[in-house]
């Protein structure tokens, strides 16, 4: 899952199916602006630190270069022409985000090109995760609460998650 101890993606769509219930005190649009939020302070810290590590030519792993000049020039060249689409389409892209927007920011994509493009792509990845979270968790609350418990409510979040990675991983093909 993308290298981190617990995922956003995770994280929204849980609080999302809870949102269903009458007994959480959060509504769903509540937890879309909780997780636009978030989400948008994470990417503007990564974009910042790619914006002050200066000098992409100097990009070292284990004191091999990461980029080459040619490869640094084309990158350059690729966000000036389509960085607003990719900062956009790179929220659906599930383990290359971070590294994007690492790269946007060090090759100097301007920051309100960057923070609109991933505004509007937060919103729209948040709003389909709280969407799938909600219609899913009503029906799967309302079971919990006639006493299924978790031989029904497990198996639906955990196939929910599962729908969701898939999804993610279709789009970055």
């Amino acid at each position: 899952m993308g290298g981190s101890l617990l995922e956003g993606e995770v994280v929204i769509v849980g609080f999302s199916v809870l949102s269903a219930g009458s007994r959480f005190p959060l509504g769903p649009l509540a937890v879309a602006a909780a997780g636009v939020a978030g989400t948008l302070v994470g990417d503007q810290v990564v974009y910042w630190i790619g914006r002050l590590a200066h000098d992409p030519y100097r990009f070292t792993f284990r004191g091999r270069p990461v980029l080459g000049e040619e490869r640094v020039r084309t990158l350059e060249h690729f966000f000036a022409e389509h960085g607003k689409k990719t900062v956009f389409f790179l929220r659906y892209a599930f383990g290359l985000r971070t590294v994007g927007y690492f790269f946007a920011g060090a090759m100097r994509m301007r920051w309100s090109r960057f923070a609109l493009s991933d505004l509007l792509g937060t919103m729209s990845w948040v709003g389909l995760l709280v969407t799938l979270g909600y219609l899913v968790g009503r029906p799967v609350l309302r079971l919990v609460e006639e006493g299924w418990g978790l031989a029904v409510a497990m198996p639906v979040t955990a196939l929910l998650v599962i729908l969701v990675i898939w999804f993610q991983r279709r789009l970055e093909r």
